[in-house]
């Protein structure tokens, strides 16, 4: 991430002064007109204080440690977003520097080693890793077939069902027609699987982040998915677990028609592909 933009908005907020948090449009018009080209980082600012991330810089008087609140901003950005832990970190440092919330940049912190987790009797199977390779055809050079309507992202290590929900796996391929689900539905679907002995030996099945989702696109066709990996998708909206931050009776999506994510109204009914695992 640059540092320019983050110079220039410190200056705004000094000229304009700290109104400008709430008018997102005119911050976006001014730091385009100052720094256009630096346009994730524009993108990671305006969307901040859309996020009401300044308002909750300015209000920190309530009692909070400053560290626990960075730290919370910082994970609220990630997730909302669907952005780096590093461009949600950038992101909230630039507007505490120019509020004057902190003097200097923040270190970021190191995760701590995390123990093994202890084991568990009930657990089914082991999760796809790459030397599953061996035991299964790899798919477009990307995927690891696992055999019973899974594959497994080398990339990423996220496993997806090869079919939407409504549709079948059988004799290597989709099967049926996928079944469109409000946002809400979409997940308690996934919950009731799971409930039932889930899929291929796994219960812990979910709708997709956006981040995850946006992993599947193809562009090299139509539908933007790879119809080797995934077979018979529907090239329409389908739902991630995402929420929109700044509605909450919206969500994001991608059409897979086009590969562009959306934000639309949780009550639409839209396709499913459920996900276990990853990074």
């Amino acid at each position: 991430m640059h540092d320019e933009p983050r110079q220039k908005l410190r200056e705004l907020i000094i000229e304009y002064g700290r109104s400008l948090c709430d008018d997102p449009r005119r911050c976006e018009a001014f730091l385009k007109d100052y720094c256009g080209q630096y346009k994730r980082e524009i993108f990671v600012l305006v969307s901040a204080i859309k996020n009401r991330v300044a308002d909750d810089l300015l209000k920190a008087s309530s009692g909070v440690p400053q560290s626990i609140l960075l730290a919370r901003l910082n994970k609220q950005l990630e997730e909302e977003l669907a952005i780096t832990t590093e461009a949600a970190h950038w992101a909230v440092e630039s507007w505490a520097l120019a509020l004057g919330v902190i003097a200097q940049p923040l270190p970021v912190a190191k995760p701590a080693p995390v123990s093994p987790p202890s084991p568990q009797p009930t657990v089914a199977k082991v999760a796809p890793t790459l030397t599953h390779c061996q035991t299964g055809p790899i798919i477009v050079g990307r995927y690891h077939d696992n055999s019973d309507g899974t594959i497994t992202d080398l990339q990423t290590s996220l496993q997806s069902m090869r079919f939407s929900l409504g549709q079948e796996w059988n004799r290597g391929t989709c099967t049926g027609e996928a079944r469109r689900y409000t946002w809400q539905q979409a997940l308690i679907a996934a919950e009731m699987l799971n409930r039932k002995g889930g899929y291929a030996g796994y219960c812990d099945w979910r709708v997709p982040t956006i981040k995850e989702l946006k992993t599947l696109i193809d562009q090299s066709g139509s539908p933007t998915i790879n119809q080797l990996a995934f077979p018979n998708t529907p090239p329409q909206w389908y739902w991630s677990s995402s929420a929109y931050a700044n509605y909450p009776t919206d969500a994001w999506g991608i059409h897979f028609s086009s590969g562009n994510d959306y934000v639309g109204s949780k009550s639409y009914d839209h396709y499913t592909r459920l996900v276990r695992g990853g990074q």
